[in-house]
């Protein structure tokens, strides 16, 4: 249903008076778009039928405890850093990358109508975990990127493809110096701040994965700054 609000973006696109010539193939795209929401919810009809007390213990959490989440999400110090590296963790690589290449491509119209849908489910779907679910949860951030994952390749292939003259560039002191201080800095930080939670950083790759994160937006900078040189 979070997306649902995305997907009516394809919709203005529609030529209303060619649909009314076309019925039948018209009816049929639009029952492949509400299907997912068909099956679902005949799934929920089937499965608290099937298990009554799931509802009931599903009503009993909504009563009580949903609208009270976002308490949790931002309690103390820790909680907020753990709301903050999950949000990030998931989200903060594309978001960047959508910036970078907008600065220097324009987007086609397909993929246009994909990235505003992606901002209009990230707008929704983060102000409603912060509001009513546990924000530790990184996997919960993901639903937006359901539509840029069809171009997210290309968008990254056009901003980043590095070359064996980037290579050489990077083959410098004070560059090779950069990128060994932002490792050994974000290893610290990111250390730091999952120290301030009580996830274990050592029993999963969190740690790692945004060190590597962060590497690669440090190594598309410097690709950028070397493009940059050549066109000079």
């Amino acid at each position: 249903m979070i997306i649902l609000p995305a997907i009516l973006l394809f919709l203005l696109e529609i030529d209303f008076k060619k649909i009314f010539q076309t019925k039948l193939k018209t009816t049929f795209k639009f029952f492949l778009l509400l299907l997912p929401v068909v099956v679902y919810a005949i799934y929920l009809l089937w499965f608290y039928n099937e298990y009554p007390e799931a509802y009931d213990q599903a009503k009993e959490f909504l009563n009580k405890n949903r609208f009270g989440i976002y308490e949790k999400n931002f309690r103390n110090i820790g909680n907020i850093t753990r709301t903050v590296l999950s949000f990030s963790s998931v989200c903060l690589f594309p978001i960047i990358i959508l910036f970078i290449y907008k600065k220097s491509n324009n987007f086609s119209n397909s993929d246009k109508r994909l990235i505003d849908a992606f901002w209009l489910t990230l707008f929704i779907n983060t102000g409603i975990i912060l509001l009513s679910v546990y924000a530790e949860e990184s996997r919960v951030f993901a639903l937006p990127l359901l539509f840029i994952f069809p171009i997210f390749g290309k968008i990254l292939v056009a901003i980043f493809q590095p070359s064996k003259a980037f290579f050489k560039f990077l083959i410098h002191p004070f560059r090779l110096g950069l990128i060994f201080l932002t490792s050994v800095l974000s290893w610290y930080a990111y250390n730091y701040l999952y120290s301030l939670t009580d996830i274990n950083s050592s029993d999963n790759f969190y740690v790692e994965y945004n060190v590597c994160i962060v590497l690669i937006i440090t190594l598309i900078f410097l690709n950028r700054v070397f493009v940059r040189r050549l066109e000079v």
